[in-house]
């Protein structure tokens, strides 16, 4: 729906989401929905086709549509000339980030603190869209199996082709298993001390 109509819930968090015992999810609580333009849902598309693939000039040109279209037609080709003005900086912005690896919802986090730092137009648009898109996406998958399959969901919604595909899995993999992974071991850790704590108590 998002990348068909262009809306989406713009307040997704666990209040707002109900599971059925079916696990049938459905979002509640309809009062704060964005919309995006035709313009903005293919600049929409092409960031997020950049990111899974770590493309960096496709992510950029996701980044330009959605923000230039921000203030309708009229104002958009000089947007355009604005945001191209900053262009070098952001795409070495957005380089730093893919070198650090990170897992794609965080990935996704910093490329927003990011681009949000640079003031260009139709900030608040592309601001609402990538936070209602990360919840959206990570808010109920807790293995590395469960991510990558919403990766895969993703790719067929952006209509990727096999070589695209393995691509987004040879990028993803290892960090959604290595955060998964440090993640069991803290957990490991946490439950030894209060076990710890626990007994010393008695």
């Amino acid at each position: 729906q998002m990348f068909a109509k262009g809306t989406f819930h713009a307040d997704i968090h666990s209040d707002n989401v109900m599971v059925d015992k079916d696990v049938n999810i459905a979002l509640i609580d309809l009062g704060l929905i964005g919309t995006m333009n035709p313009q903005q849902i293919e600049g929409a598309k092409r960031i997020m086709k950049g990111l899974l693939l770590h493309d960096v000039n496709v992510l950029y040109d996701g980044i330009r549509d959605m923000h230039a279209s921000a203030d309708g037609e009229q104002k958009a080709e000089e947007n355009r000339r604005l945001i191209d003005q900053r262009k070098k900086i952001i795409i070495a912005n957005i380089k730093k980030i893919f070198r650090k690896h990170y897992a794609l919802n965080k990935e996704m986090h910093q490329i927003v603190e990011a681009i949000s730092r640079e003031g260009l137009p139709g900030a608040q648009d592309f601001s609402s869209f990538m936070k209602a898109f990360i919840t959206g996406i990570w808010l109920f998958p807790n293995t590395p199996q469960e991510g990558l399959k919403g990766m895969n969901a993703l790719a067929d919604a952006l209509g990727m082709d096999r070589g695209q595909r393995n691509r987004t899995l040879f990028v993803h993999a290892w960090p959604e298993m290595r955060d998964f992974v440090w993640q069991r071991v803290k957990n490991y850790f946490a439950d030894l001390y209060l076990t710890r704590a626990a007994w010393r108590m008695l």
